[in-house]
């Protein structure tokens, strides 16, 4: 494995600030679940509101993490060539049925591929709400907000792929 003297350095420089994506995801989960059970399999009217109040939060976190991703590939990489234990932990892990037999790079791109992913929800609930809906210009304030986000983390990250 990598040395303890080194171990949480690598961590660092590898995850960035994975824990903080968690909890704004775990909060926003957390939001729309109670407003599920609200409405106790009703129709919920809109969630637009809670969409807005929690991508506001959403900016430094991503435009942290996502231009990390091409560094933190690096780091990885270096550190198999380096280190065999490293490398054999790390084939095993991809091995593992837990982790789905997926490689250890889904799981640093998994962050960057959700913000990808929000504005195409948010773009399918836009389209089969009705143009007077109040949810309406919330969803859409969310889309610009996500997009926003994206777009800036994309030119960091191009930045970033040409250092690495």
């Amino acid at each position: 494995m990598i040395e303890q003297s080194r171990r949480s350095q690598f961590t660092k420089s590898v995850f960035q600030n994975f824990e903080t994506l968690r909890e704004r995801s775990d909060t926003l989960f957390k939001k729309l679940l109670d407003l599920q059970r609200k409405y106790q399999g009703k129709c919920i009217p809109g969630i637009g509101d809670i969409l807005v109040d929690e991508f506001k939060y959403y900016s430094d976190p991503y435009t942290t993490y996502t231009p990390n991703v091409p560094l933190a590939e690096y780091l990885v990489a270096v550190e198999k060539q380096r280190n065999p234990d490293f490398a054999r932990f790390i084939a095993d892990c991809e091995k593992h049925e837990r982790f789905r037999r997926l490689a250890f790079r889904h799981f640093l791109l998994n962050p960057v591929t959700r913000m990808q992913r929000y504005p195409l929800l948010l773009q399918a609930i836009i389209k089969k709400t009705d143009e007077d809906h109040i949810d309406r210009r919330y969803l859409l304030n969310c889309k610009e907000m996500i997009q926003a986000i994206a777009s800036r983390s994309d030119m960091q990250t191009a930045a970033v792929k040409q250092q690495v």
